[in-house]
């Protein structure tokens, strides 16, 4: 999803200068710094987890936001 919408946007993972992740449980950081690690491991953005108490939906188990650059 985020990078549809870089796409979207004429831009692409590169672009993305920092990132935080979201866990409603923390044993899901693990598996969620393992995903990160797999889309941004040449890019290397700013990363952040913040501990959730809860999602407002109870299927959400992680939430990414991300920051991206583009100079124009």
């Amino acid at each position: 999803m985020i990078g549809e919408s870089l796409h979207a946007l004429g831009m692409d993972f590169h672009g993305v200068i920092k990132t935080r992740i979201y866990v409603a449980d923390p044993g899901h950081w693990v598996d969620s710094g393992r995903a990160h690690a797999e889309v941004f491991k040449d890019i290397r953005p700013a990363l952040g987890w913040v501990y959730m108490s809860a999602f407002f939906n109870p299927d959400i188990v992680v939430e990414v936001e991300c920051t991206a650059y583009r100079a124009s």
